[in-house]
């Protein structure tokens, strides 16, 4: 008859204990191992340590490496990795601090194209949308330098000219050491945000 030690209970069959030792609140299943641990604390930390759990948000990766830093996404081999880092970044830039203010609400962001992808999607508490964000993006007077004429796509990199269909997607390249282009005093794109907050 299976019994569990644990918990000082006998059962019927096989498939009751599993069940039980699921179920129950004295039990701490990996999900991945499916060692069973007395307390979630020892779980918590076997994940860490084991299986590349991200302390904060609870996200496996395949590496400690890849939970703690974001040089892999820098330094990618090949393309097929991309989906990889493309979770390495999101799960940085959750834990990124936030300090990036939008000038048209109390919100604050972890990156100048997060704040400005908040003001294109209309969900700032000033009302502004993608339309509002192009016209004014298209009056600074830098607009020269990030403004495209390739069909569909309004903006582009001032360094590398890559297209781009919303300046947030611009801010966003500039962000991620993708090329040289960056957004230091004088540059276009920090003329853009400057003129940008200008308009609040």
């Amino acid at each position: 008859m299976p019994h569990c030690e644990r918990c000082n209970r006998d059962f019927r069959l096989r498939r009751d204990k599993k069940k039980h030792i699921q179920d129950s609140p004295n039990h701490h299943l990996c999900r991945d191992c499916h060692l069973d641990f007395e307390t979630s604390d020892e779980l918590f930390q076997h994940d860490i340590q084991e299986h590349n759990m991200c302390h904060v948000c609870h996200a496996y990766f395949e590496t400690a490496h890849g939970r703690d830093t974001v040089s892999v996404f820098r330094s990618l081999p090949s393309p097929g990795l991309v989906f990889i880092a493309k979770r390495i970044l999101q799960h940085l830039v959750a834990h990124a601090p936030r300090d990036v203010d939008c000038p048209g609400c109390d919100r604050m962001f972890p990156s100048s194209s997060a704040m400005v992808l908040h003001l294109e999607t209309g969900a700032c508490a000033s009302n502004v949308d993608c339309d509002w964000v192009d016209s004014v993006a298209f009056e600074c007077y830098a607009a020269m330098y990030y403004t495209s004429d390739q069909g569909g796509f309004d903006f582009m990199c001032p360094t590398c000219q890559v297209p781009f269909v919303y300046m947030s997607s611009v801010l966003q390249h500039a962000e991620s050491n993708r090329c040289e282009e960056c957004m230091t005093r004088g540059s276009p794109l920090w003329r853009f945000l400057r003129y940008l907050r200008s308009r609040f």
